[in-house]
């Protein structure tokens, strides 16, 4: 038996989302997050469920996975740290951000921890720039950056047990 990517209970939720949507292909971002959430990529098998389900074809899902950063093909670590990388966010002091968590994972941007806990990315605005420095842990957003406070939720994350923040 093939390797199921939506679970029951992902597929009731999306025929109970069907209902608030013109068109069944609505239904792929919230498909795709389900997976994504789940196993933590999205796969080309899955892609090929998410396109069944939803009724696209898997070309287009793949056009919206690899369209959004959020959205991973290739495994990732239990937490991604997406660091914005854009000017806002530099001058609010992030400058030395992105370093300061290579220097602290012995990592650059595009890697895997070796324990498999972190991958680091930098990536374009995260639209808070009156916040900034600003970066995404998983789905949380984190603003106001220092590195102090970089150092608690990389704790925080180091004592959930992998679990999500």
């Amino acid at each position: 038996m093939a390797q199921q990517y939506l679970s029951a209970e992902h597929r009731e939720e999306l025929e109970r989302l069907a209902e608030r949507y013109p068109r069944r292909r609505s239904l792929a971002l919230p498909a795709i997050w389900a997976v994504q959430r789940t196993w933590g990529r999205v796969s080309r098998e899955a892609m090929e469920e998410v396109a069944e389900v939803v009724g696209i074809t898997p070309a287009e899902v793949r056009e919206i996975v690899t369209f959004y950063s959020m959205f991973h093909e290739k495994p990732v670590g239990r937490y991604v740290l997406a660091v914005c990388g854009t000017l806002s966010c530099a001058v609010c002091g992030g400058e030395g951000l992105i370093g300061y968590l290579e220097e602290k994972l012995g990592i650059k941007p595009g890697e895997t921890t070796e324990d498999g806990l972190f991958t680091l990315e930098v990536v374009e605005c995260l639209g808070a720039c009156a916040w900034g420095p600003a970066m995404l842990v998983n789905d949380r957003l984190q603003v106001r950056l220092t590195r102090s406070k970089v150092d608690e939720i990389l704790a925080q994350c180091k004592s959930n047990g992998g679990k999500h923040l």
